[in-house]
């Protein structure tokens, strides 16, 4: 095997396992209809206690109207609530509802469940040695989507006649 047909492989494996990981019982019913920038909004606002609109959209590296969608969706979910400033009615203020905190107690929930079940098998050292290989990993796909994101400009030389 090739070394692309190898970690190819090794990709699909992680995600045949990872498939595994995911009740799709206990998560659908929260995760229906989710796009990636709700559900990233969703976790941003809940861990923040709240967010205005420009926090959100710069979270979410979307412009305003974007994440005012994002939020007008989590709303209609009843995950969101929306708060307007007393000194200026320009001013929004997004809260997780008391349904949208139970949906994220949930997800973090069979997270934990999973955290523990898997950290249970490891030792001490082990997991030393997972979280570290995890950090490097994490670095490397940041500077990736960092490089994708802003390539290199070409330079070259232009002759002046």
């Amino acid at each position: 095997m090739s070394g692309a047909d190898s970690s190819s492989s090794m990709l699909f494996d992680v995600v045949d396992w990872l498939r595994n990981l995911i009740d799709s019982n206990a998560l659908a019913a929260i995760l229906t209809d989710l796009t990636k920038n709700d559900f990233l909004a969703l976790l941003f606002v809940y861990r923040r206690g709240s967010a205005t609109m420009s926090q959100i959209a710069e979270y979410l590296g979307v412009p305003a109207n974007t994440a005012t969608g994002v939020v007008n969706r989590l709303q209609k979910r009843h995950f969101f609530e929306r708060t307007h400033s007393e000194s200026d009615k320009r001013v929004v203020t997004i809260s997780v509802s008391e349904a949208g905190a139970d949906a994220v107690s949930a997800i973090l929930r069979r997270i934990a469940h999973y955290q523990a079940a898997a950290l249970a098998v490891l030792s001490s050292d082990e997991v030393r040695v997972l979280i570290g290989v995890a950090g490097k990993l994490a670095g490397v796909l940041e500077a990736e989507a960092r490089a994708e994101a802003h390539p290199p400009v070409a330079s070259r030389r232009i002759t002046i006649e």
